[in-house]
């Protein structure tokens, strides 16, 4: 995909998410405007390079109380594997009040640039990237741990596109693809009651 292309898809998703805001309103006809927070830390499995230790920072903005729109950023900070992702997610709240836990199924659009170190033919290593749009569907359980805080467990299928050109002989490459990963993280979450 081209950069061109990319711009259109996050302009449309923009445009998608601002009219989702401006139509979101609460029955005094106000928007909830309550912002959530949290953080993650766990396992990022199925990578180019194997399973890297992945991290995600994320935001909840609610539309109103079961449902909010949150901006996610997740990276994975050490190995061969550089990744960053960012995502605008669209996130529902299912609360399940027999088990005091919260369910939150999300899915989202955003873009991941990834640079790997791979050894070349020569014995060296080279860095090798990629840009490529990113679909994360996932979900969070969290359990209320204190006022307004939340232990949270959460799985994501990673959905994207990235290719690696990897050298195979003096001259001749091999196109990886890496189609996509699974992260498993524990964090804490905010959410306003």
């Amino acid at each position: 995909m081209n950069f061109r292309s990319m711009r259109i898809c996050a302009l449309v998703g923009l445009a998608a998410g601002g009219l989702t805001l401006a139509s979101a309103r609460t029955a005094e006809g106000q928007a909830a405007q309550d912002w959530g927070f949290g953080t993650d830390v766990g396992l990022l499995a199925g990578t180019i390079d194997g399973t890297a230790l992945a991290i995600r920072f994320n935001a909840d903005f609610f539309v109103s109380e079961a449902f909010s729109l949150s901006p996610m950023l997740m990276f994975t900070p050490t190995g061969d594997l550089s990744e960053q992702a960012g995502a605008g997610l669209f996130r529902y709240h299912i609360h399940v009040p027999d088990y005091a836990v919260d369910i939150i199924p999300f899915s989202g659009v955003g873009f991941v640039r990834a640079s790997f170190d791979q050894e070349t033919v020569g014995g060296g290593t080279e860095e090798v990237d990629d840009s490529a749009l990113y679909f994360p569907l996932g979900v969070t359980a969290g359990a209320e741990v204190g006022p307004s805080i939340y232990l949270t467990g959460t799985v994501i299928a990673n959905i994207h596109g990235l290719e690696f050109e990897r050298p195979v002989t003096a001259g001749g490459t091999l196109l990886e693809k890496d189609g996509g990963s699974v992260a498993l993280l524990v964090g804490f979450q905010y959410r306003p009651n």
